[in-house]
């Protein structure tokens, strides 16, 4: 019988080369591999949209839908990359409290799945293109997961901004 794998574990397994802010050297490095393993994950989103958009062409309504998506992927992504800005307080204190560490990791997690989740349900849209009942309830998920990701994103900054 295995038992479950830590947040930590699990964060080592999606992102090569992180080391869970175990060492003081390595922590911005770490961030910013979380930072830019989401990121790629809604740049790859956005660009699947992109592709799907012109079998919409006339369908002004999806296509105004599909735009927003766009957009939306296109500014999380770059919020996400630009994010370390106001963090380096964070990241020069010589101890971080074990609390704040959790709450980190714990939004490192989900801001790096949901991230992979929204791609996926991109990748899904695209695959029910000729199914427009489908089609539109995944982009309404698809939506949902922006929301979804854009308060792990707010939170996490509020983490690194020193506010648990």
């Amino acid at each position: 019988m295995s038992r479950e794998l830590t947040l930590l574990e699990k964060l080592l397994m999606l992102i090569p080369g992180y080391h869970g802010y175990k060492q003081k050297e390595l922590i911005r490095e770490d961030d910013k591999l979380v930072r830019e393993r989401a990121a790629t994950e809604l740049d790859e989103a956005r660009i699947l949209i992109e592709k799907i958009m012109p079998s919409f062409s006339g369908d002004w309504a999806t296509l105004e839908k599909l735009d927003s998506l766009r957009k939306d992927l296109e500014f999380l992504a770059q919020k996400i990359r630009h994010a370390s800005l106001g963090y380096s307080g964070y990241f020069d204190r010589v101890k971080v409290r074990e609390d704040e560490l959790r709450k980190l990791l714990e939004y490192d997690y989900q801001l790096v799945t949901l991230s992979k989740e929204l791609r996926e349900t991109i990748e899904k849209m695209a695959s029910l293109i000729r199914e427009r009942g489908r089609f539109l309830a995944e982009t309404a998920n698809a939506e949902a997961k922006i929301a979804e990701l854009s308060l792990v994103i707010e939170r996490r900054n509020k983490v690194l901004l020193g506010g648990v």
